[in-house]
């Protein structure tokens, strides 16, 4: 089953107060970027499944970065990856697609992830849209708590 997950941008506040001590405690900075330079793609791949890379190279991103290379990334307003769940979406120019994310197994635990999600959302808010999509969820409970989404549908196989 996917489950979407919507945001309402204009409705919430993406700041992270303690992000500063959440990035000197793990001993990473953030970076913004268009797209994903080779180094982030071939990490992503690695550490992480599907075509993530890809969504990472084709939209924006936040990275977080330790002294060795990147340790999370959040991806979001790709809009070059037609995947059948996202089919009703589209046209929607007041939605802006979130994701994928992820935090490298080592680093989880230490609150990247909400720094991370909410960067990607804050951005999304910045660049005028009003709703994001959160699509094929996998922790709906840490959506729901750190980025204020509600379930928008379930879907089972293509229709």
């Amino acid at each position: 089953m996917i489950v979407n997950m919507i945001v309402d941008l204009a409705a919430a506040s993406f700041e992270t107060p303690d992000e500063s001590t959440v990035l000197t405690a793990a001993g990473v900075s953030l970076v913004g970027r268009e797209g994903a330079g080779p180094d982030d793609v071939d990490w992503i791949r690695r550490t992480f499944h599907g075509k993530w890379h890809e969504e990472a190279a084709a939209g924006w991103n936040w990275f977080a970065r330790a002294a060795l290379g990147p340790v999370g990334f959040a991806a979001y307003a790709q809009r070059s990856f037609r995947f059948w769940w996202l089919e009703k979406w589209w046209d929607r120019e007041d939605v802006g697609i979130f994701g994928p994310m992820g935090v490298d197994r080592k680093m989880r635990g230490q609150h990247l992830g909400v720094v991370l999600a909410r960067r990607a959302l804050g951005s999304l808010k910045a660049m005028g849209y009003a709703r994001a999509l959160i699509p094929a969820v996998g922790p709906i409970e840490f959506y729901e708590k750190y980025c204020y989404a509600q379930v928008v549908e379930r879907l089972e196989g293509r229709p």
